[in-house]
């Protein structure tokens, strides 16, 4: 502000206030004024006002050693910050080697000019140092300039007249080399002709009125006071309380607020950073900010973290599955994640699997068109998984069920890393999930739709097992003209087998879809409240629980609990428990019927199947049931696969030995995947790309080995099918030279001819053909 005092001119008092309170509100550290004294006088009411709402680090004035009272101001100018030629300590030590008289010497001296103080009057204030300083430092710069010149003969009380003399004391007074000391210290000339001589002498005001010099340190009457005691903030819980200051810049007394506030302004306590106010008022008791929130005090609601979700208006917050939530003021999810928890799909993406999202194509046919593919592909993908390639090769279906594990161990709320997103999502594949290709796009897919979707496919896959058999029977109706019961139970050369294909079908696709199964359906019992106050599904944060919706599905779970979840792994005992008893496990029947249960086992661990499958089902009941302790489900998983490993190392339950590695390395990954995921779970955990690698690296590898043992099982069959087809086909040419060597027996017995007794043709013959007597 550019404030001036001429005469005739009144101040712009308008633009000196405005200067002032912009620099108030800009809560700036240092102001700095150039003003005269009846200007500055008004600038301090300004800071007396604006103290309860900011007080400057330091203020500057130049009027500060004006009078010895800061321009009249006096108490209420303390702590102001100000600068002269030289101070009242400086002139008493420095002496003037043109005389070797300190000022005060000098005036005391015999050298002391009185007759120039007559005008002025009889103490000679008239005759300030800086005067005398003046004379001093031309007459010692004369001396230095003529110390080897002489002085012109014709006229030698002027000759600095001549143009050269008077260039040569300009120039030297110039050249920044020291002068020589005077009353005023050392004295040089910078290029901008201020004496550079020494340090500047600065001072500030007391709060008893008057000016003191601080820097140079060495002549210093007081210590530097910065910053100002107004602006000392107060500790935690504590508000300035300047009721007894006396200057705008004097200290104050910190008066306590509650627990979890701080000073606002005048004498009102707000929230600190880390505390809110659960109903936004002013004086309102704070509160800690909940877990997950960011609070930035005052009066401002939290708002969740990054991967956190809230709602406006509640104060709780839950944490996000991986990269959902954006979190902040906005309270947002990130692109293509929507609705509560983030966990819904944005109405213009569609999801492939729990974690990835792709926009939707723009017409309603592209859409239509890209889910029936999906669909289609994924349902393609289980039948040729679990049905050509799990139910044909061991390998297959140990590297399926591994995967499996890995799957559920990767459902937990473990902190996955985006890099493994695309892996987690081949992992779902092997569940035979539903919601793997769910059509977002065209329909708002809810848990409804997932669990009755789920039954369906179960029923698909099931049909898809059955229908060759039912064929086969109605065929043997057909061709034998007997009933339905005896083409479907009849022994021997009718169609029972196909009855036990069909029992073995039933049990190969509940073994398959048994996780999955056994989720969707503890799912329905799972429900937590989320921000807002309502109760959702843990499994769905968009299904309201106890709505008429899920009263359907839990009434059709209760049922499914004892027949399915605790039914199927007690019904495999049991049929295989029966069957062993009744000493069956060799014949046909027994073998069509439950050999996937027992069949690659060794004749004491039959029950093994048992165990993988109840496996399976308590993975799946600490995934749903422990869902809220990431880390307590993961060492629990933990504990059941190095529980299982130890079984496994102990029983050796299959027959193959590679079978038998196999599956030790499956439960060896599954620890391992446990693990990471424990340590992806840490946010101290620094070696994350390093474990990056090795988890891809380590399911690689397991792939690759169940890959090579499959390739080597393949290789087996098809060199005994050669073989079989060889021996089929010699059997098949020595029948028929037997049959021939009986036709010419027949003929010659026919034309009366006797048989030879004791022909050797005829013993090879008869030996050779099985039934060859007949």
């Amino acid at each position: 502000s550019q404030v001036r005092i001429r005469a005739g001119e009144e101040p712009d008092w308008a633009a000196l206030n405005a200067s002032v309170e912009a620099a108030v509100a800009a809560k700036s550290d240092v102001l700095v004024t150039a003003l005269r004294t009846p200007v500055w006088s008004e600038v301090l009411p300004l800071l007396w006002e604006a103290q309860r709402r900011h007080v400057f680090k330091a203020v500057w004035a130049v009027n500060v050693p004006w009078g010895g009272t800061c321009g009249g101001t006096g108490v209420d100018c303390g702590h102001v910050m100000g600068a002269s030629q030289i101070a009242n300590e400086q002139i008493v030590v420095y002496k003037d080697d043109l005389i070797g008289l300190t000022f005060p010497e000098l005036q005391k001296s015999a050298f002391w000019p009185l007759d120039t103080s007559l005008a002025a009057g009889d103490d000679g204030s008239v005759f300030f140092w800086d005067v005398a300083a003046t004379v001093s430092v031309f007459v010692q710069s004369l001396q230095q300039v003529f110390r080897f010149r002489p002085l012109p003969t014709d006229s030698p009380k002027s000759f600095l007249s001549y143009g050269t003399n008077y260039e040569s004391v300009r120039s030297y007074l110039r050249e920044g080399t020291l002068v020589g000391n005077t009353f005023a210290g050392p004295t040089l000339f910078s290029p901008l002709g201020q004496n550079a001589g020494r340090l500047p002498s600065t001072m500030q005001q007391s709060t008893a009125g008057a000016p003191a010099l601080v820097f140079p340190s060495a002549f210093a009457a007081a210590p530097f006071v910065f910053p100002t005691p107004g602006s000392i903030q107060c500790p935690l819980n504590f508000y300035r309380n300047y009721s007894e200051a006396i200057c705008p810049l004097c200290g104050h007394a910190c008066q306590s607020c509650a627990v979890g506030m701080q000073w606002m302004f005048d004498e009102i306590c707000g929230c600190s950073p880390g505390y809110f106010a659960p109903t936004s008022t002013i004086g309102e008791i704070c509160q800690p900010c909940p877990v997950g929130a960011m609070c930035d005090g005052g009066l401002i609601p939290p708002y969740p973290k990054e991967g956190w979700y809230g709602v406006r208006g509640s104060h709780m917050f839950l944490e996000c599955l991986e990269s959902r939530c954006e979190g902040g003021h906005n309270f947002s999810c990130y692109d293509g994640f929507d609705l509560k928890m983030c966990d819904g799909v944005e109405r213009k993406y569609y999801s492939f699997g729990s974690r990835l999202r792709t926009a939707c194509p723009e017409s309603l046919t592209d859409q239509i068109l890209v889910h029936t593919c999906l669909i289609l592909i994924v349902f393609a993908t289980f039948v040729v998984l679990n049905f050509f390639l799990a139910n044909n090769f061991d390998a297959i279906d140990l590297l399926l069920t591994s995967l499996q594990r890995l799957a559920i161990v990767s459902n937990l709320r473990l902190r996955w890393p985006q890099e493994l997103f695309g892996l987690l999502v081949i992992f779902e594949i092997v569940l035979l999930d539903a919601d793997l290709a769910k059509p977002d796009c065209v329909l708002s897919w809810t848990f409804a739709w997932s669990y009755w979707t789920q039954k369906a496919v179960l029923f698909l896959l099931w049909l898809s097992r059955v229908t060759p058999l039912a064929i086969g029977i109605w065929r043997i109706k057909a061709r034998k003209k007997v009933s339905w019961r005896v083409a479907l139970w009849s022994e021997g050369e009718h169609a029972s087998h196909l009855w036990n294909k069909g029992v073995s079908s039933t049990l190969e696709v509940i073994m398959m879809m048994y996780p999955t199964l056994v989720k969707n359906i503890l799912d329905t019992f799972m429900c937590r409240e989320l921000p807002g106050g309502n109760s959702y599904m843990v499994a769905d944060p968009n299904f309201q629980c106890w709505s008429p919706r899920h009263y359907a599905v839990v009434a059709v779970s209760i049922l499914l609990v004892p027949c399915l979840v605790l039914g199927f792994p007690f019904f495999i005992g049991y049929a295989l428990y029966k069957t062993q008893h009744a000493g069956r496990l060799h014949q046909d029947t027994a073998l069509q019927r439950y050999g996937l249960l027992y069949q690659r086992y060794s004749p004491g661990t039959l029950w093994w199947e048992v165990w993988r499958q109840t496996q399976m089902g308590l993975l799946v009941t600490i995934q749903v049931f422990m869902w809220d302790t990431p880390l307590v489900q993961a060492n629990v998983a933990l504990l059941l696969f190095l529980f299982g490993l130890a079984s496994h190392y102990y029983t050796q339950p299959f027959e193959s030995v590679a079978l038998n590695n196999l599956e030790s390395a499956a439960y060896f990954m599954s620890c391992l995947w446990t693990l990471a995921g424990m340590d992806f779970y840490s946010s101290d955990f620094t070696a994350r790309n390093t474990l990056l690698f090795l988890c891809l690296i380590g399911v690689c590898v397991y792939c690759l080995c169940a890959i090579m043992l499959a390739y080597v099982d393949v290789r087996g069959k098809v060199e005994a099918s050669s073989a079989t087809s060889k021996l089929s086909k010699a059997a098949n040419k020595l029948r028929s030279e037997a049959a021939a060597a009986c036709d010419g027996v027949s003929k010659l017995a026919h034309l009366g001819a006797p048989t030879p007794v004791g022909d050797p043709t005829a013993v090879a013959i008869g030996d050779a053909i099985p039934g060859g007597g007949d």
